[in-house]
């Protein structure tokens, strides 16, 4: 029987058992696309590194690439749609994923369909001189960065002096995935409301 090649962004021990498990397994040859280290809680998130070293090892591939997929979050799940594209691989859109993904724009696309059953909700620059007059909603209400993951960054803000303790730390550590998942956005057809 000929194996199909599936790429997996990040493949880990654990999850290789996994895969290894599922039905007709015997059909299919996993192939470690990036190393885990490299997309599991890196210092930082060099993505278009990471990409172009992506695109290179599948490019080198001797055989026929069948599929690409990931298990992992962010920078994996972006990279999963870019690649299949370039591969001409079917995938979901990058948008579709960049919609669940960035929290702003999910929030959008919630209101849209479900208004009754979202709240109030806002974005904001961090970086600006006064980030606080850029908010419309009443204390208390919880910050999120519009990418992150495990709560990374979110802080429940009761009062000014609350929102001000947590804005030095949110300056300091949101470029480590923020500034990444900034690069990754330039891929996708983005509506104006998000840009």
């Amino acid at each position: 029987m000929l194996q199909k090649n599936i790429f997996v962004i990040g493949l880990d021990p654990y999850g290789l058992r996994k895969l290894q498990g599922i039905r007709h397994a015997e059909g299919y040859h996993f192939h470690p696309l990036l190393e885990y280290k490299e997309i599991v809680r890196p210092p930082n998130y060099p993505f278009e590194a990471l990409l172009q070293k992506a695109e290179d090892q599948l490019r080198h591939f001797p055989g026929s690439i069948d599929a690409i997929f990931s298990y992992w979050n962010f920078p994996a799940d972006i990279m999963v749609p870019i690649l299949c594209q370039k591969f001409g691989l079917a995938s979901p859109s990058l948008e579709s994923i960049l919609k669940c993904a960035h929290k702003y724009w999910a929030r959008l696309e919630q209101q849209k369909i479900i208004p009754e059953h979202i709240p109030a909700f806002c974005a904001f620059n961090p970086f600006t001189d006064d980030p606080l007059t850029q908010i419309n909603l009443e204390f208390p209400f919880w910050i999120k960065p519009i990418k992150s993951f495990d709560s990374y960054l979110g802080f429940y803000i009761d009062s000014e002096v609350t929102f001000h303790q947590h804005l030095p730390t949110i300056r300091t550590k949101l470029p480590r995935i923020g500034d990444a998942f900034n690069l990754a956005l330039k891929y996708a057809d983005l509506p104006p409301e998000v840009e």
